[in-house]
């Protein structure tokens, strides 16, 4: 195993190679818990054995991924991401921080057709849903609903990929209808996803 881990530390840091990226991912296999077909891992990625990997997914170049972390297919990642799952003590005023140690490892779970943009941030605990958009710089801390786009620190919710319409006028057309047309229409729309993340969405946008 430790020898394992330089081949890929090797094969990282040689760029020119021809083929490399085949060579990273090939090794890479090697080493984490479990790697899909087709995946891409770009020079000077870094990660732990903890790691698992689905189909036509990348890790971008050098991005950094910690601990136990679970990313779906067809995920794709910029540069310089970093995805954390455990962060440092620091709940005792009387104790130093850096006398208080880590907190427990919490996993990271990235689902399927997620794209994550140049040196996003993701903390311990995060669960990003389908199909949604991480905007660059971003810093994500909890649940991002399925389809969702969001982004800035810490990250919220921009708009929704999967109706094609501003939320403002998705509230407009569900105020046009009468109750229970409105009502089968929301069911249908919030079907498997997060409902009470996406009804709080909508509270904070008709204040605006």
């Amino acid at each position: 195993m430790f020898f394992i881990k330089w081949l890929v530390i090797i094969c990282q840091r040689l760029s020119i190679l021809s083929g490399g990226g085949k060579y990273r991912t090939k090794l890479t296999s090697k080493i984490i818990r479990s790697c899909g077909e087709n995946v891409n891992v770009e020079k000077g990625a870094s990660f732990t054995p903890e790691l698992v990997i689905g189909d036509n997914s990348g890790i971008g170049i050098n991005s950094e991924i910690y601990g136990p972390v679970f990313i779906g297919n067809n995920v794709l990642m910029g540069p310089e991401v970093i995805i954390y799952t455990q962060n440092h003590s620091y709940s005792k005023k009387s104790v130093l921080i850096r006398n208080q140690g880590y907190d427990d490892y919490k996993k990271v779970v990235i689902e399927d057709d997620v794209w994550i943009g140049r040196r996003a941030m993701i903390m311990p605990g995060s669960h990003i849903g389908k199909g949604a958009v991480i905007a660059a710089g971003a810093v994500v801390s909890g649940n991002v609903p399925e389809y969702a786009v969001v982004g800035g620190v810490p990250a919220k919710v921009i708009k929704y990929r999967k109706w094609g319409l501003s939320m403002k006028r998705l509230l407009c057309i569900i105020s046009c209808m009468n109750t229970g047309g409105a009502e089968t229409f929301l069911m249908k729309m919030f079907r498997n996803i997060d409902r009470k993340q996406y009804m709080m969405d909508f509270c904070v946008i008709s204040k605006e």
